[in-house]
């Protein structure tokens, strides 16, 4: 709308001020009235009027202002962009890849995933499926070969290859997992039993094979008879002959019957053989008896009547033996008859004394003995007294007796008149003396074979005491140990600290 700019002058200052034509209050007289943009006419003196001024498709009537469209030309528009402008029906939207629809927008186009056939798409009216149903069957994947799947933590499909998702699954942890079907075939073997050979565990293939045995032949496809072997042979060639006391017998291609021969006092039955009675030294049917003085001295071979076969003594110290006059049978000796058969005042050079029959002495008088001239050699012997019993040593039976050892020892009743060599390399061995070893006056050699000082004694229960307050053996050294009261030791020799 255009503006009027009225001109007036106040009575008591003077100043030019404009209004615009709402303005109502009373300013005083109008000096003139002139026509803004968009208005015509106006004037200085009188009554003026301001009309609207018409253009370019407006249209002013006495009393509205109205567009005339048909002169307005739309292009010619201020602002006008040309590519905001273009016709519908020119412009399309092209359905691409997977999808059907579109067309020119002039009208409104509908746009749809397309349908896979056998690709497994499934495509609805607000989504899109994987239909598994409808994929093609492959019987091969290759490594790169992607599986889709749906990540939950990204909300979104996802894919992953074959040899990624091999990967990622646990054997073991699968469902319907037996245990005892999946062992190392390393650790589980094919044995060969009986009459088999090969074998081995199943880590790779393994053969069992029939094993070979006399007049057996095992071939690629089957187990045959050898029968060039001499132990198959033609039946018909072999017979079984009947022997001495047999009858029957005949070649083995069929049954055959070897019988006993009846004969005198024998009688061959179809389960047993029986004999009739016997007559002589021996009679009976079924329980023989041997006749009475039927065995002779020729009859009992040498040395078959044991000492148990013989009637008992009729009491102790009784010798067998004959004391009657002449040859006969043998006799129960007393002990008397037996010293008077013997002649007790013989005991052999040096002896005196009653012969010991139940109970006696013999003295041993050696001033009767002849003395010995010559130093004794080898075969020579010795009277001695094994714990009450008197036996003879030869001369060169009388040497030490003599043991090794390397190591600690402890002292036994068996070391006692030995000597203990020792041969190992370190005092530090200990050789143990412990209460209950030996007797008083017995001794024990220590002797030290070895490449230094040692072994040290006195260790135990027992008392060991040295002069010298040394108890180690020197390299080379001899020491004796000897039981001066009861378990007590006095040692003496070779002995260092």
């Amino acid at each position: 709308m255009g503006r009027a700019r009225l001109t007036s002058r106040r009575t008591k200052q003077s100043e030019r001020r404009s209004y615009s034509a709402s303005d109502t209050e009373n300013i005083g007289d109008i000096e003139a009235v002139t026509a803004g943009d968009g208005l015509t006419g106006g004037g200085a003196t009188g009554s003026v009027t301001l009309d609207v001024g018409a253009g370019t498709g407006i249209t002013v009537a006495a009393d509205t202002v109205s567009t005339n469209d048909a002169a307005i030309v739309h292009d010619d528009l201020s602002g006008f962009v040309p590519d905001e402008h273009i016709a519908h029906s020119g412009v399309s939207i092209v359905s691409g890849n997977g999808l059907t629809g579109g067309g020119a927008i002039d009208a409104t186009k509908t746009i749809d995933v397309v349908n896979a056939t056998n690709g497994g798409l499934q495509v609805n009216t607000d989504d899109i499926e994987l239909d598994f149903t409808d994929l093609l069957v492959n019987t091969n994947i290759a490594a790169d070969n992607p599986i889709p799947f749906h990540n939950v933590s990204a909300g979104a499909a996802r894919s992953i290859t074959f040899a990624n998702f091999e990967g990622e699954l646990d054997h073991d942890s699968l469902s319907g997992v037996v245990s005892d079907e999946h062992v190392l075939h390393a650790g589980v073997s094919v044995t060969a039993g009986l009459g088999l050979t090969g074998g081995g565990n199943i880590s790779s293939t393994k053969t069992l094979d029939v094993g070979t045995g006399t007049g057996i032949t095992v071939n690629a496809n089957d187990v045959a008879l050898n029968t060039a072997h001499s132990r198959n042979e033609d039946h018909d060639a072999i017979n079984v002959i009947a022997g001495t006391g047999l009858t029957g017998g005949g070649l083995i291609n069929q049954d055959r019957t070897l019988n006993v021969i009846g004969g005198t006092g024998i009688t061959a039955n179809a389960n047993d053989i029986a004999h009739t009675s016997h007559t002589g030294d021996v009679t009976g049917a079924t329980a023989l008896t041997i006749a009475s003085n039927a065995v002779t001295t020729t009859k009992i071979i040498n040395d078959a009547v044991t000492y148990a076969k013989i009637q008992n003594v009729s009491a102790t110290n009784r010798f067998l033996g004959r004391d009657t006059a002449g040859a006969g049978d043998v006799e129960e000796i007393a002990a008397g008859a037996a010293r008077t058969i013997l002649g007790s005042s013989t005991l052999g050079v040096g002896l005196s004394g009653t012969a010991p029959v139940g109970s006696g002495t013999i003295n041993l008088d050696i001033t009767g003995l002849t003395n010995m001239t010559l130093a004794p050699i080898g075969a020579d012997e010795f009277l001695y007294n094994d714990n009450g019993t008197m036996k003879t040593m030869s001369y060169n039976q009388g040497a030490i007796p003599t043991n090794n050892d390397t190591n600690a020892h402890t002292f036994l009743d068996t070391d006692v008149g030995e000597a203990r060599v020792y041969t190992g390399g370190t005092r530090t061995h200990a050789w143990t003396t412990n209460n209950g070893v030996g007797q008083i006056g017995c001794a024990i050699l220590v002797v030290n074979n070895g490449t230094t000082a040692g072994p040290t004694l006195g260790a135990g229960t027992a008392t060991v005491e040295s002069s010298s307050g040394n108890f180690v053996v020197k390299q080379e050294g001899l020491v004796v140990m000897f039981q001066a009261a009861t378990n007590v030791w006095k040692i003496s020799g070779d002995l260092e600290a």
